[in-house]
């Protein structure tokens, strides 16, 4: 069997909330019985692998896969929204990956059935051939696919809060959530700069759901609440793996911003401490000529005869004063006698 707390998730919280998606993964896990459809899944698919595991969700796969093509019969999946049904075969396969405990290499074998179709399957509705292409390969992103898909299926828009929350965060998969929440709050930025696995399926999910962002998985003891994720680090183009930064709670921006103001008041700090070493070291050249250079007597003598002659400075300055207007009414008192008239008798 598969992981306990993905089945809790299917059974307890998603497939209650969201009856049709039960339904149509039934539908297609039933596909190939006898009976009901088998003809869809005459032929096997990969005569190469010995792994049962693997034959079988081939034959389910493709039996799924032929189903759709021919658009034949009552099937639900036909009648949902066309935004979801991509998304709901999706949870379906990656269900069973997980369930049937699929390892990487088991992935690509039972995905090696759309070699020849450009990883697309698709059905005609009217004359829309509407299409869904699979880039995700790996057991690890197809568990966060998954936790990202339940997440959505029980996301509560009004008090921005999946009702699984208590789930994760009490299981080993609280980071893996938080950071394909934070991936899909930031796909615009990530997916339009550089290609990765993810972005097809988030785009998916946006669409399917409709939201633009989510909050943040918050689980008591974490220190803060965010109104909204962002993504704490970015993917890698090749593999879609992420970069882990020194702080998983840590986005790209935060880091910036905190290294910049560090770096801030790590020069204010340096500016300081030159500031006051350049005024110790001025005071200290000067004690040093006071006291142990002619200087320091120069200086006092200077001081002394200043402050013992406060009259002299006084007097000259009078004297000078003095000068000056003298000087002045000199110069008035010699122009004033051109205009002395001479008056006779």
């Amino acid at each position: 069997m598969g992981d306990d707390t993905f089945e809790s998730l299917k059974n307890k919280h998603t497939f209650i909330k969201n009856n049709d998606l039960k339904v149509i993964c039934e539908e297609l896990e039933n596909v190939c019985t006898e009976g009901n459809h088998y003809f869809y899944c005459t032929g096997p698919p990969d005569e190469n692998t010995n792994n049962n595991k693997v034959k079988k969700l081939q034959y389910k796969f493709q039996g799924n896969k032929n189903r759709l093509l021919l658009n034949e019969g009552d099937f639900k999946l036909f009648n949902v929204n066309l935004s979801k049904w991509c998304t709901y075969f999706k949870y379906w396969i990656y269900d069973q990956v997980i369930t049937n405990v699929l390892d990487d290499n088991d992935i690509t074998e039972v995905f090696q059935l759309l070699e020849h179709d450009d990883k697309v399957i698709g059905f005609y509705k009217g004359e829309l051939y509407n299409t869904c292409k699979f880039s995700i390969y790996k057991l690890e992103e197809v568990k966060k696919m998954k936790l990202l898909y339940d997440y959505f299926e029980n996301y509560d828009s009004k008090i921005n809060k999946s009702s699984i929350n208590e789930l994760i965060c009490n299981s080993e998969y609280k980071n893996d959530l938080s950071e394909i929440i934070g991936f899909y709050n930031n796909r615009d930025t990530y997916c339009k700069q550089q290609s990765n696995v993810y972005c097809k399926e988030l785009d998916e999910c946006a669409k399917a759901y409709g939201f633009d962002n989510l909050s943040v998985l918050q689980c008591n003891g974490d220190n803060t609440h965010l109104p909204q994720a962002r993504a704490s680090q970015p993917l890698d183009s090749s593999n879609g793996e992420h970069i882990r930064s020194s702080s998983p709670g840590d986005t790209g921006e935060n880091l910036q911003s905190n290294h910049g103001h560090m770096s801030g008041e790590n020069v204010s700090i340096k500016t300081t401490v030159a500031y006051s070493l350049s005024v110790i070291g001025v005071f200290g050249f000067f004690l040093f000529l006071y006291k142990l250079t002619p200087f320091g007597s120069w200086l006092k003598k200077y001081i002394l005869n200043i402050t013992n002659n406060p009259n002299n400075i006084e007097q000259k300055v009078k004297h000078n004063l003095l000068e000056n207007e003298l000087e002045a009414d000199n110069i008035n008192f010699i122009e004033g006698s051109h205009y002395i008239s001479y008056n006779p008798s």
